[in-house]
């Protein structure tokens, strides 16, 4: 990210051996070992890889230089998330969140293009330690299923919480698990370009039984879905590249109606006999979610205030049962929308309405559109989409939009993916 010349020496000369591929790679060997036993620390991992990053330029001439289009539709998505708080349930809350938005976008900007400008001595260093990573850390994930968690509950012990079940842990697993998803497009590109087709296949093998063995339903449904897209843009460049466009479209305008057109998982829990209780429970959050939104829906409710909708004293049983004999029949009890509405297209409605969902789209396309341009290989922007269908299904049904470990999770996994690429130039008019 600072001009070449005597950068390099300058950097070597005040740090050592310091580099923005050491960082990256450093960060990219770590990254899963801290998903899988403490998910939050993602985002430390993320701040303190930004500002390691930043700290190589100090004394030196900086020019950033991030793809225009895309840095203008970010720039206005951040500003209607800022604006929000002019009219927000709760103006600190939605000021506050959408200034750490702010932050975290710049840095993951930084750490990206700082990742297309690595040397290839520094290049090299990162794909070892990403690839060292993803064996380290998919085989730790498979040394945890199959002796029951073993290490996860010492951690536990160790730190004197009692020992959870692996209903109660669940929710950590999920959120490894979501990082692995993410994580597993840059090591399987890398160990593609540098290894071949046949190893490439055992590392996948690897890392969806890691998932599967993990139980965890939308990180291994994101891999798989991600895989068909990397898969078919192979074969249908075009094509592919097109109909994620059009799905991006109706996916974010058509996201308030399409709960309201699924039934009720609450009155009709005989017609979702395979479902587990979560996707039952969500399907209702997502339907309370749209009913909320067509109160504000040109501005929303503000930036995170979906938090603020309701509190303990909103909570009440939610019964989904059946008269049929053998089906589902559970309740629990929670808010109508519990903290968030684990599907952040929908919580951009609800929190920043019309105006913030179509500077979502406006972000995506972009992003569509300069993987479109850049990427003339197959295999990288096969690699590419993989991450970002992984990556917007993950982020349409599961997780709080605005939780850090998870923005920090997609931006880490981002800058891995265009360090591998080998800071690629656009192409394509």
């Amino acid at each position: 990210m600072v001009e070449h010349g005597a950068t390099d020496a300058a950097s070597q000369k005040r740090f050592g051996p310091i580099d923005a591929g050491l960082i990256l790679g450093v960060t990219a060997f770590l990254i899963l070992p801290i998903a899988l036993f403490v998910s939050k620390g993602v985002a430390p991992l993320f701040v303190l890889s930004v500002v390691l990053v930043l700290a190589l330029s100090l004394g030196q001439r900086v020019r950033l230089s991030f793809p225009r289009s895309l840095s203008i539709v970010l720039a206005i998505f951040l500003l209607i998330a800022t604006m929000s708080a002019l009219w927000s349930i709760n103006p600190g809350s939605s000021l506050s969140s959408a200034l750490r938005l702010a932050l975290t976008c710049v840095g993951g900007l930084v750490l990206a293009f700082s990742a297309a400008r690595l040397e290839n001595h520094q290049r090299d260093f990162f794909e070892n330690a990403l690839i060292a990573g993803g064996v380290f850390g998919f085989s730790l994930i498979l040394f945890e299923n199959s002796s029951d968690w073993i290490l996860t509950r010492a951690m536990y012990r160790i730190i004197d919480v009692e020992e959870a079940s692996l209903l109660t842990l669940a929710p950590v697993f999920n959120a490894g698990m979501a990082i692995c998803a993410l994580y597993a497009w840059p090591w399987l590109l890398v160990v593609k370009r540098r290894y071949g087709l046949s190893p490439t296949v055992s590392a996948l093998v690897v890392a969806l039984l890691a998932i599967f063995m993990s139980d965890a339903e939308t990180p291994l449904a994101a891999m798989l879905i991600g895989l068909v897209v990397a898969a078919a843009s192979i074969f249908f460049r075009r094509a592919v590249f097109g109909l994620l466009g059009v799905a991006m479209v109706v996916g974010v305008i058509g996201a308030p109606l399409l709960p309201l057109a699924l039934p009720d998982p609450q009155a009709d829990t005989s017609r979702y006999p395979h479902f587990s209780n979560s996707a039952l429970h969500r399907l209702a959050i997502w339907r309370t979610a749209a009913e909320r939104i067509s109160e504000k829906p040109v501005f929303g409710f503000g930036m995170n205030a979906t938090r603020h909708l309701y509190n303990n004293s909103d909570k009440s049983i939610r019964t989904f049962n059946t008269s049929v004999a053998g089906e589902k029949s559970w309740y629990n009890n929670f808010e109508p929308i519990p903290l968030h509405t684990h599907n952040g297209v929908l919580q951009i409605w609800l929190e920043l309405g019309g105006l913030g969902a179509l500077a979502l789209l406006a972000v995506l396309l972009a992003v569509l559109n300069l993987i479109y341009r850049t990427l003339e290989n197959k295999v990288d922007a096969a690699a590419s989409l993989g991450l970002l269908a992984s990556g917007l299904f993950i982020f349409s049904s599961s997780f709080g939009p605005w939780q850090s470990w998870w923005q920090g999770g997609l931006w880490l996994s981002t800058a891995f993916v265009i360090a591998a690429l080998g800071g690629v130039k656009p192409k394509r008019p």
